[in-house]
Protein backbone atom coordinates (compact mmCIF):
# COMPACT_ATOMS: atom_id res chain seq x y z
CA UNK A 1 0.00 0.00 0.00
CA UNK A 2 1.38 3.43 -0.94
CA UNK A 3 0.77 6.48 1.16
CA UNK A 4 -1.09 9.43 -0.26
CA UNK A 5 0.94 12.64 -0.65
CA UNK A 6 0.13 15.35 1.86
CA UNK A 7 -1.96 18.16 0.43
CA UNK A 8 0.05 21.36 0.12
CA UNK A 9 -1.60 23.87 2.43
CA UNK A 10 -1.02 27.47 3.40
CA UNK A 11 -2.05 28.49 6.89
CA UNK A 12 -4.16 31.38 8.16
CA UNK A 13 -1.08 33.43 9.14
CA UNK A 14 -0.33 33.68 5.40
CA UNK A 15 -3.74 35.14 4.60
CA UNK A 16 -3.61 37.36 7.67
CA UNK A 17 -0.14 38.66 6.78
CA UNK A 18 -1.25 39.47 3.24
CA UNK A 19 -4.40 41.24 4.40
CA UNK A 20 -2.51 43.26 7.01
CA UNK A 21 0.21 44.14 4.50
CA UNK A 22 -2.24 45.62 1.99
CA UNK A 23 -4.72 46.97 4.54
CA UNK A 24 -3.86 50.64 3.99
CA UNK A 25 -4.32 50.22 0.22
CA UNK A 26 -7.41 48.02 0.32
CA UNK A 27 -10.14 49.13 -2.07
CA UNK A 28 -13.71 47.87 -2.24
CA UNK A 29 -13.11 46.06 -5.57
CA UNK A 30 -9.94 44.41 -4.20
CA UNK A 31 -11.72 43.36 -1.01
CA UNK A 32 -14.57 41.86 -3.06
CA UNK A 33 -12.27 40.00 -5.46
CA UNK A 34 -10.21 38.54 -2.60
CA UNK A 35 -13.39 37.46 -0.78
CA UNK A 36 -14.60 35.67 -3.92
CA UNK A 37 -11.20 33.93 -4.03
CA UNK A 38 -11.57 32.73 -0.45
CA UNK A 39 -9.71 35.45 1.47
CA UNK A 40 -12.55 37.32 3.14
CA UNK A 41 -11.38 39.97 5.60
CA UNK A 42 -14.91 40.19 7.04
CA UNK A 43 -14.89 36.58 8.24
CA UNK A 44 -12.75 34.54 10.57
CA UNK A 45 -10.02 33.04 8.43
CA UNK A 46 -10.02 29.26 8.10
CA UNK A 47 -6.98 27.41 9.48
CA UNK A 48 -5.73 26.51 5.97
CA UNK A 49 -6.30 26.75 2.22
CA UNK A 50 -4.88 24.86 -0.77
CA UNK A 51 -1.49 26.39 -1.65
CA UNK A 52 -2.66 27.45 -5.12
CA UNK A 53 -4.82 30.11 -3.49
CA UNK A 54 -1.74 32.20 -2.67
CA UNK A 55 -0.83 32.57 -6.33
CA UNK A 56 -4.42 33.57 -7.10
CA UNK A 57 -4.44 36.18 -4.32
CA UNK A 58 -1.10 37.65 -5.39
CA UNK A 59 -2.32 38.02 -8.95
CA UNK A 60 -5.51 39.71 -7.76
CA UNK A 61 -3.58 42.14 -5.56
CA UNK A 62 -1.09 42.81 -8.38
CA UNK A 63 -3.88 43.59 -10.86
CA UNK A 64 -5.77 45.84 -8.44
CA UNK A 65 -2.93 47.71 -6.71
CA UNK A 66 -0.03 47.59 -9.16
CA UNK A 67 -1.43 47.41 -12.71
CA UNK A 68 1.43 49.62 -13.94
CA UNK A 69 4.08 47.07 -12.83
CA UNK A 70 5.07 43.78 -14.37
CA UNK A 71 3.76 40.72 -12.57
CA UNK A 72 7.25 40.04 -11.17
CA UNK A 73 7.72 43.60 -9.88
CA UNK A 74 4.23 43.61 -8.38
CA UNK A 75 4.84 40.27 -6.66
CA UNK A 76 8.08 41.58 -5.18
CA UNK A 77 6.31 44.68 -3.86
CA UNK A 78 3.56 42.49 -2.40
CA UNK A 79 6.21 40.28 -0.75
CA UNK A 80 7.60 43.33 1.02
CA UNK A 81 4.11 44.42 2.09
CA UNK A 82 3.38 40.88 3.22
CA UNK A 83 6.40 40.86 5.54
CA UNK A 84 5.38 44.21 6.95
CA UNK A 85 1.86 42.85 7.56
CA UNK A 86 3.16 39.55 8.92
CA UNK A 87 5.08 41.49 11.57
CA UNK A 88 1.70 42.61 12.90
CA UNK A 89 0.40 39.07 13.37
CA UNK A 90 0.83 37.26 16.67
CA UNK A 91 3.40 34.85 15.24
CA UNK A 92 5.15 37.51 13.15
CA UNK A 93 5.46 39.97 16.01
CA UNK A 94 7.10 37.40 18.28
CA UNK A 95 9.37 36.10 15.53
CA UNK A 96 10.43 39.60 14.44
CA UNK A 97 11.47 40.49 17.98
CA UNK A 98 13.50 37.28 18.19
CA UNK A 99 15.11 37.92 14.78
CA UNK A 100 16.36 41.32 15.89
CA UNK A 101 17.92 39.77 19.00
CA UNK A 102 19.66 36.84 17.31
CA UNK A 103 20.84 38.77 14.23
CA UNK A 104 20.93 38.03 10.51
CA UNK A 105 23.05 34.86 10.41
CA UNK A 106 21.09 32.97 13.05
CA UNK A 107 17.80 34.28 11.63
CA UNK A 108 18.61 33.18 8.09
CA UNK A 109 20.00 29.83 9.26
CA UNK A 110 16.60 29.15 10.84
CA UNK A 111 14.43 30.79 8.18
CA UNK A 112 12.79 27.48 7.35
CA UNK A 113 10.95 27.64 10.66
CA UNK A 114 9.46 31.00 9.72
CA UNK A 115 8.32 29.71 6.33
CA UNK A 116 6.83 26.60 7.92
CA UNK A 117 4.54 28.72 10.11
CA UNK A 118 2.90 29.74 6.82
CA UNK A 119 2.59 26.34 5.10
CA UNK A 120 3.15 22.61 5.46
CA UNK A 121 5.57 22.03 2.60
CA UNK A 122 8.35 24.61 2.20
CA UNK A 123 11.86 23.22 2.53
CA UNK A 124 14.83 25.56 2.97
CA UNK A 125 18.58 25.33 3.27
CA UNK A 126 20.98 28.15 4.05
CA UNK A 127 24.72 28.48 3.51
CA UNK A 128 27.03 31.38 4.29
CA UNK A 129 29.71 31.90 1.61
CA UNK A 130 30.96 34.87 3.66
CA UNK A 131 30.16 36.67 6.91
CA UNK A 132 27.50 38.95 5.40
CA UNK A 133 26.17 36.83 2.56
CA UNK A 134 23.61 34.06 2.81
CA UNK A 135 22.61 31.72 0.03
CA UNK A 136 19.12 30.33 0.55
CA UNK A 137 17.59 27.46 -1.39
CA UNK A 138 13.83 27.05 -1.22
CA UNK A 139 11.65 24.23 -2.47
CA UNK A 140 8.16 25.68 -2.35
CA UNK A 141 5.54 27.26 -4.56
CA UNK A 142 7.41 28.89 -7.42
CA UNK A 143 6.98 32.57 -6.53
CA UNK A 144 10.57 33.87 -6.66
CA UNK A 145 9.74 37.56 -6.78
CA UNK A 146 7.23 37.34 -3.92
CA UNK A 147 9.83 35.48 -1.83
CA UNK A 148 12.55 37.99 -2.76
CA UNK A 149 10.19 40.72 -1.55
CA UNK A 150 9.73 38.83 1.70
CA UNK A 151 13.51 38.75 2.12
CA UNK A 152 13.62 42.49 1.32
CA UNK A 153 11.13 42.93 4.15
CA UNK A 154 13.24 40.70 6.38
CA UNK A 155 16.20 43.04 5.94
CA UNK A 156 13.87 45.79 7.14
CA UNK A 157 12.83 43.72 10.16
CA UNK A 158 16.52 43.34 11.02
CA UNK A 159 17.11 47.05 10.30
CA UNK A 160 19.85 46.22 7.78
CA UNK A 161 20.83 47.74 4.46
CA UNK A 162 21.23 45.01 1.92
CA UNK A 163 20.28 43.46 -1.36
CA UNK A 164 18.39 40.31 -2.29
CA UNK A 165 19.05 38.58 -5.61
CA UNK A 166 17.32 35.70 -7.33
CA UNK A 167 20.14 33.40 -8.46
CA UNK A 168 18.13 30.43 -9.76
CA UNK A 169 14.45 30.05 -10.51
CA UNK A 170 13.52 26.54 -11.60
CA UNK A 171 10.81 23.99 -10.96
CA UNK A 172 13.23 22.10 -8.74
CA UNK A 173 14.29 24.96 -6.45
CA UNK A 174 14.78 28.69 -6.14
CA UNK A 175 18.11 30.07 -4.93
CA UNK A 176 18.53 33.55 -3.44
CA UNK A 177 21.44 35.53 -2.09
CA UNK A 178 20.93 37.96 0.73
CA UNK A 179 23.81 40.38 1.32
CA UNK A 180 23.89 42.99 4.06
CA UNK A 181 26.09 45.69 5.56
CA UNK A 182 27.02 46.18 9.19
Amino acid sequence: MTSQPTERLIFSVTGEGLLRGIQSQMTAPLKERLARAGLDSNKTLPPAWPAARLVEWLDIVAAELFPHLTRDAAHRRIGLLFTQGWQNTLIGSAASALFRVVGPQRTLARIGRAFRTGDNFTETTCEFPSARVAQLTLRTTRLPHFIAGQFDGGLGVLKLDGVVNIVTDSDEAMVFTVEWKG
